[in-house]
């Protein structure tokens, strides 16, 4: 009886707030934790593992794995998320990253989930890190502990895409300083951002992990492009 008045309740709110898809604005039923319908989520084009960025002799990750390309429905969903405050998101661009990672990735090889820092006054005027709210989900999903404040960004950076290579590593120089360094000391890293755009600011990132006492970094990253 308390499942039957909880299903009346809460197809009688999905009349008064209706659910609806992302993409194409249809209605999806109440129980939806993607808000994609299949059409649109069939859309989506992953990508397959052999097309993660390899690590080279500058890198501090082993590898960055990105889920899709920066472009179509996943595009206006990050965009929606990351600019316009959609935190009701969070749990589909969670899914997506948690449904891409138990498949593509060796996941139970990584020992604690980290994500890219915003500098405070960042953070505070959009009102959420993005990459941090997904790695703690993520980090939900997968059982695996999430290392809040292992990097902190403690200077305000301008954008890195407009940038060439040596502005890139002139505008970050001391920008990133480890945190808490004890949650990932001796521990396989997984790093966690939105978009991998030129790669500057996650290997800066892996860097300061690498070199205050992670066994290794690896990348995630739901999107690639710019």
């Amino acid at each position: 009886m308390r499942q039957f008045a909880y299903e009346i309740s809460q197809a009688a709110l999905n009349l008064v707030f209706p659910i609806l898809c992302q993409g194409c604005g249809k209605n999806l039923p109440y129980q939806s934790k993607i808000y994609l319908c299949r059409d649109c989520f069939e859309k989506l084009k992953l990508n397959s593992p052999s097309l993660c960025t390899l690590a080279n002799e500058n890198s501090f990750f082993k590898h960055a794995w990105h889920c899709y390309s920066y472009e179509g429905f996943i595009k206006k969903l990050v965009r929606k998320f990351k600019y316009h405050r959609k935190l009701c998101l969070k749990n589909t661009l969670a899914e997506l990253l948690y449904g891409f990672t138990t498949n593509c990735i060796q996941y139970q090889d990584i020992d604690i989930i980290a994500s890219v820092p915003m500098h405070i006054s960042d953070e505070r005027r959009r009102g959420f890190n993005q990459s941090d709210v997904l790695a703690k989900e993520l980090s939900l999903r997968l059982n695996v502990g999430y290392a809040k404040g292992s990097i902190i960004k403690q200077k305000r950076t301008d954008k890195q895409i407009s940038l060439k290579r040596t502005e890139r590593l002139k505008n970050l120089k001391g920008a990133f300083v480890p945190g808490n360094t004890t949650s990932f000391m001796g521990r396989d890293v997984l790093l966690i951002d939105d978009v991998f755009t030129t790669g500057t600011t996650i290997n800066e990132c892996s860097r300061i992990l690498s070199k205050n006492g992670a066994s290794s970094v690896s990348v995630l990253t739901l999107t690639k492009g710019i």
